[in-house]
């Protein structure tokens, strides 16, 4: 929010559509290094408002992107500080925002279907999410199924999950974290009550890329009956490090949550939903009691 306080429940149309490719970003701190990568602070992260889906599907770089820049434009009068080199149609500008990392995201996808043109919706998405790099701290509400690596999902693309794919997963590629969902609101309470995850072996995984567009809602695919991520606590593989920030092990409407430096978890977009303020802790009571 505009005070540094973290805020939950931020993402909404269209990026809340279980259809869509939803992209959030990653600050890289300037390295190459993945380890380094953190959730930006200005991402918006899930769950989605209202039906509380896990969101978004796949980060991707984001912070103090140097890209073109067009000349004349509003930006370019606006704020010449953002330029960084070159003139007229060879000019360039850097930019910090979801809005340099979602096209990142669209411009490997149309590479992957350029390569490999048959692949349905259902499936690019899967190639998306298992190829890329879980955030830990990020959470599946931070980073989803973690920070794309489009080398990993050309791999799987082309091997259709088996028989090589198995391989991404802590082998030869080496930072996959193979992990891939569709969801419509009901993935975290079943995370939660033991029934929202499923590990797959060489046959499964077959079965999920052929069906990828019609696979089950509210399930977490991990590739891999050994996937380490299976060990991971639900509320640390959901929330990040927002799990640490509390002593409740299923976050809820109400929780007292609240970062290091003392700053409360906010709920809404934009800091504001429906027009109401609403704060984790929120102290109000409704009319039939329960928070």
């Amino acid at each position: 929010t505009s005070t540094g306080a973290p805020v939950l429940g931020g993402i909404s149309s269209p990026g809340n559509s279980p259809y869509a490719l939803t992209v959030g970003a990653l600050d890289t701190l300037g390295t190459v290094d993945r380890s380094d990568d953190k959730v930006a602070a200005y991402s918006s992260r899930g769950p989605t408002a209202f039906d509380l889906a896990v969101k978004p599907d796949v980060v991707a770089p984001g912070t103090r992107i140097v890209s073109l820049e067009a000349s004349n434009s509003y930006l370019s009068t606006h704020y010449p500080n953002w330029h960084i080199a070159g003139s007229g149609k060879n000019a360039y500008f850097r930019l910090t925002g979801t809005s340099m990392a979602a096209p990142i995201v669209s411009g490997g996808v149309a590479l992957l279907l350029d390569a490999y043109g048959s692949m349905t919706p259902g499936q690019v998405k899967i190639a998306l999410q298992m190829g890329a790099t879980f955030v830990p701290d990020g959470g599946l509400v931070g980073a989803g199924a973690g920070s794309v690596s489009f080398p990993a999902s050309m791999k799987l693309a082309q091997n259709g999950l088996v028989p090589g794919a198995l391989q991404t997963v802590g082998g030869l590629l080496g930072t996959s974290g193979g992990a891939t969902y569709r969801d419509a609101g009901t993935l975290i309470d079943r995370l939660y009550g033991g029934t929202g995850l499923r590990l797959l072996g060489i046959v499964d995984s077959g079965i999920l890329w052929q069906q990828a567009d019609n696979a089950e809602w509210g399930v977490l695919n991990l590739l891999g009956l050994l996937n380490p991520l299976a060990n991971v606590p639900a509320h640390r593989l959901i929330w990040g490090q927002v799990a640490d920030w509390t002593s409740s092990n299923h976050l809820v409407w109400g929780d007292s949550v609240q970062d290091p430096s003392g700053q409360h978890l906010v709920w809404g977009d934009s800091e504001h939903t429906d027009a109401n303020h609403l704060v984790w802790g929120d102290a109000a009571v409704a009319d039939n009691g329960p928070r």
